[in-house]
């Protein structure tokens, strides 16, 4: 299953399942939402508070997320609460990513890499087993530079 994220939400099709901005410049209101037939909310900020309405986040150089403790304090925040800590990242940046979340059994990868949808094992041997297959919830392997919408392949669970 397909499914989308933009910087601007009203960009992203009606009825589809989207991931939308919990907070930051992109914040996309709850009640915006209704037109999506699921939804997921991701943090640029991270950090504890943001682990508690935020399944994904944004861990990206620009981000607050991207810096300091974000990204472990949010994924414990995920996890105290026995929820997933979806991180999405480009390929180049997984090992980081990992890094600083190794050891959380609660993580998942949802991996930017443009070009032809891949496996879940396809994505975790192009990490050169850093990861496994389970551990890849996404792949971003589309998107619009103009202001569209990115296009993501489900690899995991919604």
């Amino acid at each position: 299953m397909d499914f989308y994220d933009a910087a601007d939400y009203r960009n992203i099709p009606s009825g589809a399942h989207a991931c939308v901005y919990a907070d930051g410049e992109f914040y996309c209101p709850p009640a915006q939402t209704v037109r999506f037939r699921a939804t997921r909310y991701i943090t640029v900020l991270g950090g504890e508070p943001a682990s508690k309405y935020a399944g994904c986040i944004d861990w990206e150089k620009g981000n607050r997320a991207f810096t300091g403790s974000e990204l472990r304090d949010w994924a414990e925040g995920r996890k105290a609460m026995r929820c997933l800590a979806r991180v999405y990242v480009d390929l180049a940046n997984l090992e980081q990513a990992h890094k600083d979340t190794g050891g959380l059994d609660n993580v998942r990868y949802w991996i930017a890499s443009w070009g032809e949808k891949r496996t879940a094992a396809e994505l975790a041997a192009a990490s050169g087993g850093l990861i496994k297959a389970e551990q890849v919830w996404a792949q971003q392997y589309a998107g619009d530079t103009t202001g569209g919408y990115d296009t993501s392949v489900l690899l995991g669970t919604w």
